[in-house]
């Protein structure tokens, strides 16, 4: 009975500390849905990891803790090395390399490399739903160091720094991000293990590669535009139809160098879009 009260009221503070953490994500993801980024790192790692449905935060016994529960590192009495190679769906692949040293009394560092990637896909597009002949492809990557260290003979801790990008076609994104973990091993229920882990904690990641065509950005709004893309990332094609200052100020030149000063490319292009053959000319 004195056991039961100890690990009720243990559980009852383990929800209440966890509780908000756990509504405010899950209110964050429903807030979210489609604008997340780095999507491929909510894939599991290890066969039986996955075979049990991916609780294995409080299990986390192997090197495959590298992905799902830093603290968890420190658990492992041996050098350990893990490669992983899958075909997951619509012929897409995981890769995973994960690899552990122990220091002694100093603890354990990992290292490991999670990858992604979708082989090359045909280009479709409203006007050409069939495609016309380019291919372009998706990929991903996260590297990450680890250090875990056993803080008594029943608790363990450890943090992942990791490295993650995306890249799609040509545009590119990339943040550093973290994971933290625990492990404890209580002296109750044939030594139950209570795991807890936040992972991917890190910044936002945007695109950056992008390509705008803005046109009359010589001045006025559309010029507003092109800089303000240009902000966010975008190399910006400037369509106008003179190359010369005419009534009002401003050039398709002026505008270029305003968003060269951003860090973005800019190419200053003179095009009549209402004809037809000039921009046929232009895009290709």
């Amino acid at each position: 009975m004195i056991i039961n009260r100890r690990l009720g009221r243990f559980l009852s503070f383990v929800v209440f500390l966890i509780g908000p953490i756990m509504v405010s994500g899950q209110q964050a993801e429903l807030n979210q849905v489609g604008t997340s980024m780095a999507n491929f790192l909510k894939i599991g790692v290890g066969a039986r990891a996955t075979a049990m449905g991916d609780a294995y935060v409080a299990i986390a016994d192997d090197i495959s803790t590298l992905y799902w529960n830093p603290g968890g590192l420190s658990t492992l009495e041996n050098n350990q090395m893990m490669f992983q190679a899958a075909e997951w769906l619509v012929n897409t692949r995981l890769n995973f390399f994960g690899f552990s040293y122990r220091l002694g009394t100093l603890g354990v560092f990992g290292v490991s490399v999670y990858s992604f990637s979708s082989g090359e896909m045909l280009e479709t597009t409203i006007e050409y739903p069939e495609g016309r002949g380019r291919m372009f492809s998706a990929s991903n990557l996260a590297a990450a160091l680890t250090y875990s260290r056993q803080l008594t003979d029943r608790f363990f801790t450890g943090i992942t720094l990791k490295y993650v990008t995306e890249k799609l076609d040509r545009e590119t994104a990339q943040t550093v991000a973290i994971d933290v973990g625990s492990v404890f091993v209580t002296n109750f229920l044939n030594d139950l293990r209570i795991g807890f882990a936040l992972s991917n904690l890190g910044g936002t990641m945007k695109l950056d590669g992008k390509v705008a065509i803005v046109t009359g950005c010589s001045r006025g709004i559309g010029k507003a535009i092109a800089i303000e893309f240009a902000q966010e990332g975008a190399d910006i094609v400037i369509v106008a139809r003179s190359e010369t200052e005419g009534k009002l100020p401003g050039t398709i030149y002026e505008t270029a160098e305003a968003i060269r000063s951003l860090g973005r490319q800019a190419l200053s292009v003179k095009c009549d879009v209402s004809n037809e053959d000039h921009v046929n000319s232009m895009v290709t």
